[in-house]
């Protein structure tokens, strides 16, 4: 979707403003704290959540991040929970647990492309890679996660030069 194109591509101003125009905020405290989400827009609440981490909002989506998990196990909506996990992994204190389950799942359904996709972010990718490249979460599944590696369209460090580029797609986007 529009928003998150906007995020890979590091322009969280655009990403913000499409996501304040898709998801219903009245599930947020003032404070900032979730309550509520409605769980058929898990899409679109996972860019929210990428916003937040380009905005250095985390308590926010620590709020966010455990309500679309429940829905997303609730509605058996495995590619979202995976995405979750993966992000809920770089903001938990012990990111372990979250990690090797979201590797154990996408390796059940072959969801290398998502996880590839996840790791472009300028945001959050690079600590997704080197979490990816942890001993403590690479054994969860070690093939898929050394065939993941392989895979990423700049090698292990996306930013090599400092600066967050727009990713070089491997394939075209699809409207999912």
């Amino acid at each position: 979707g529009g928003g998150r194109l906007r995020l890979r591509c590091g322009q969280p101003v655009a990403a913000r403003r499409w996501a304040d125009d898709r998801i219903d905020l009245s599930g947020r405290d003032p404070d900032g704290v979730w309550r509520a989400v409605e769980p058929a827009k898990d899409l679109a609440y996972l860019v929210y959540v990428r916003l937040l981490l380009a905005e250095e909002r985390h308590q926010e989506a620590m709020s966010l991040l455990p309500l679309l998990r429940d829905a997303a196990l609730a509605c058996q909506r495995d590619r979202s929970l995976v995405s979750i996990l993966l992000l809920y992994a770089l903001l938990a204190d012990d990111p372990l647990p979250p990690a090797r389950e979201a590797l154990q799942r996408a390796q059940a359904e072959q969801y290398r492309r998502l996880i590839i996709d996840e790791c472009t972010y300028p945001a959050h990718g690079e600590r997704l890679v080197n979490l990816l490249q942890r001993d403590a979460v690479r054994s969860a599944a070690p093939d898929f996660v050394d065939a993941l590696l392989a895979s990423l369209p700049v090698g292990p460090d996306l930013t090599a030069t400092g600066t967050a580029h727009a990713p070089q797609l491997l394939e075209p986007l699809t409207d999912q």
